[in-house]
């Protein structure tokens, strides 16, 4: 009977166990997501901004704009404007208050010129491609462009060198007419030849995207600006105070009563953007929520903010889970009712059993006295337990063997890369089982400052062992080890590559071999040397022209010819920007449900998409990458990379 009650307690725990462990997992999963997909939407919206803004001032810069002629200022921008919906208009104004706006909007395109320097304050529209009369259309306005907010802040960043490959934003606005918006700036030129372009961005899309997001059933997205207010929320939360997308825009979710915002604003501030999703509960109702700040520039951010109710996770669960529990409380009814039954033949034999089974879960392997039982079932099974007690004995010897070699064989990898002059590198290995086949290592030929400085010269390996576990987890660490033993005795690429498939031939039996790649880095004359022993395929990405080389092996893999010819290594010279990688097949081969292969393509895909990043930045994205693909799938070979960018 104490069995059972016990047994039912665990039911219960595991059961409620379960339940929170796939409320957090689910609640990871869509909020990732979704703040991933409106990253990306945002990512898309206000992207192409500063790039615009950068090409406009590129013109101001090379004498385009000096004219401050609307022909030519509307045969500039207005191709920008059309590529780049969101832009509503742009300007341009100089130091004496001068100032040129085309502005697309319901009446279709117009230009408003202003002329603070010689007409004071006042200011004309016209429409676009119309040539105003001098004195015609001139209205009294109190509009000086030189008093405006996005001139003061692009001034300001032109001081501090903050707008030289971006932009610098104001605080979001309302239009006239009750729409929103944010303006980037930029400034270029000095003293009579200085202009200041604004680019003014409607922020409906924002808030249409946002309203119609479907996280879940009762969950939305809020993006809010860096003091609270709202430039987009969901519909299915206004819908709950029955407010309109213009009754929210611009102001705190406190302004206008909205209670479930307010408290989502206030526990997210309290753990902070970018932390794991965490709950809360408002209106007795619990949520599960989480924020990621989303940078327009340096210092200037929005935030984004996911909120799905408990109970849209748990979709049906509560209702299996009665279930469960009343089919678990008569069961365990009729089970006490057997105990009471079957007690006096069975309860001595099965308490020693129980015992014998607890000291085996404590790692107890010591062999018991021969258990009393005139009850066959029972005397089987503690012959059972006999054998699974052996049997888990190795077992237990085994793993912990594994765990040795897993730990022997980590250590192996190098724990810090060497930093190397004027170059970018990073590298990481996933074993398949506890121990791999894979090995990689970056060793420095020179440290003339001592450890952790850079260092001119580095020589390379990445090396993959046929199989994997712990006999090709000993072949990779001889490789290491022999390849650092080489690289300390000076010897040079071509003799570390043929020593290393000498021994590897000597040692190697039974059909086995390794591809390895062997490169060489000299910083100074940025040129990578590299001798490859069936390690293929080879990319080199050439920033220049932004296409990718696929390089082939040089040779066999190491182990399979005694003898192998190894008379010269490749040499490849990398400009400003190239990415040289070398990947284990492992990545080339992964799998997802179907059957079908990550494959080289993906991987040229994420390093052409991810060029500008650092290494690390690369290798992260393409883990990323693999881990959606295989969908939780187990890694059937062991997975290593090797990233070198030239900065």
């Amino acid at each position: 009977m104490l069995i059972i009650i016990v047994l039912a307690g665990g039911i219960a725990a595991i059961t409620e166990y379960g339940r929170r462990q796939l409320v957090l997992t689910l609640s990871r999963s869509i909020i990732d997501h979704t703040l991933d997909f409106t990253e990306a939407r945002l990512r898309e919206f206000f992207g192409p901004v500063p790039a615009a803004l950068q090409t406009a001032r590129g013109w101001a810069e090379s004498g385009l704009l000096d004219d401050m002629d609307t022909g030519a200022f509307n045969r500039l921008l207005r191709p920008v404007m059309e590529q780049f919906p969101q832009i509503a208009s742009i300007r341009v104004a100089d130091g004496k208050g001068r100032e040129y706006m085309l502005a697309h909007g319901g009446k279709g395109w117009s230009n408003r010129e202003v002329r603070a320097d010689a007409r004071g304050s006042q200011a004309r529209w016209f429409e676009a491609g119309a040539v105003p009369d001098g004195n015609a259309g001139w209205e009294s306005s109190p509009y000086d462009p030189r008093q405006r907010p996005w001139y003061q802040s692009a001034l300001a960043a032109m001081r501090g060198g903050g707008t030289k490959n971006g932009a610098a934003w104001t605080e979001p606005y309302r239009l006239p007419g009750g729409a929103t918006g944010i303006t980037a700036s930029a400034a270029a030129g000095d003293g009579e030849k200085r202009r200041v372009i604004a680019l003014d961005i409607r922020l409906e899309s924002v808030s249409a995207f946002t309203s119609v997001l479907k996280v879940s059933e009762r969950g939305g997205v809020v993006v809010l600006t860096e003091d609270a207010r709202i430039i987009g929320a969901p519909s299915n939360f206004l819908a709950m105070k029955d407010l309109s997308l213009e009754d929210v825009l611009l102001r705190r979710p406190a302004e206008i009563g909205w209670t479930l915002a307010s408290d989502a604003a206030r526990v997210l501030r309290d753990t902070g953007p970018d932390a794991l999703p965490v709950r809360f509960e408002s209106d007795d109702t619990a949520y599960w929520g989480q924020s990621r700040r989303f940078p327009l520039s340096a210092g200037h951010f929005l935030f984004i903010a996911v909120v799905v109710p408990e109970a849209d996770l748990l979709g049906a669960l509560p209702r299996l889970r009665v279930w469960l529990l009343a089919i678990a409380a008569v069961v365990i009814l009729l089970a006490v009712l057997q105990a009471f039954v079957l007690s006096r033949r069975y309860s001595t034999p099965i308490e020693d059993l129980v015992d014998e089974s607890d000291r085996i879960s404590r790692g107890d392997f010591e062999q018991r006295e021969p258990l009393d039982t005139t009850v066959s079932e029972i005397q089987q099974l503690a012959d059972a337990h006999d054998r699974m007690r052996t049997g888990l004995k190795s077992l237990m010897l085994l793993e912990r063997d594994l765990k040795i070699a897993r730990q022997i064989q980590q250590h192996t990898f190098p724990d810090r890369l060497p930093v190397l002059e004027r170059y970018d590198i990073d590298a990481f290995s996933e074993p398949a089982q506890q121990t791999g086949g894979d090995s990689y290592d970056v060793v420095p030929r020179d440290r003339p400052g001592g450890k952790g400085e850079p260092v001119a010269s580095a020589v390379m390996l990445l090396a993959d062992a046929t199989g994997h576990g712990i006999g090709p987890a000993l072949t990779a660490v001889q490789v290491r080890a022999m390849l650092r033993v080489a690289v300390r005795m000076g010897g040079d690429l071509l003799t570390i590559a043929r020593h290393l498939n000498e021994q590897l031939s000597a040692d190697l039996f039974g059909g086995r071999f390794i591809t390895a790649w062997l490169g060489e880095i000299d910083a100074d004359r940025h040129r990578l040397s590299y001798f490859s022993a069936g390690q293929a395929p080879l990319i080199h990405y050439l920033a220049a022209d932004g296409r990718v080389e696929i390089l082939d092996a040089d040779a066999p893999p190491f182990g399979v010819e005694e003898t192998m010819s190894i008379e010269r290594v490749s040499v490849r010279n990398l400009a400003t920007g190239d990415i040289f990688a070398v990947i284990s097949d492992g990545v080339f081969d992964a799998q997802d449900q179907s059957g079908e292969r990550f494959g080289v393509e993906r991987v040229l895909r994420i390093i052409s998409d991810y060029a500008a990043e650092s290494s690390g930045r690369i290798l992260l994205e393409l883990r990323k990458a693999l881990a959606d693909f295989g969908a939780g799938l187990q890694a059937s070979d062991d997975r290593t990379a090797i990233v070198l960018k030239r900065d």
